[in-house]
């Protein structure tokens, strides 16, 4: 999906493409994923308010 959008953008007359943002969005996918897969496993404790 990033290589996508930054194909897309180098497109685009006002954006362009760069390596360093398709590396930002290669990190952010590799820490939601792991997160995602760990989440529906966890059970939270709900907050107490008084």
């Amino acid at each position: 999906m990033g290589l996508a959008i930054e194909l897309g953008q180098g497109m685009l007359p006002l954006r362009y493409y760069s390596n360093l943002d398709l590396l930002a969005n290669l990190i952010g996918a590799s820490l939601v994923i792991p997160w995602l897969l760990i989440d529906s496993r966890v059970r939270y404790a709900g907050l107490c308010y008084s």
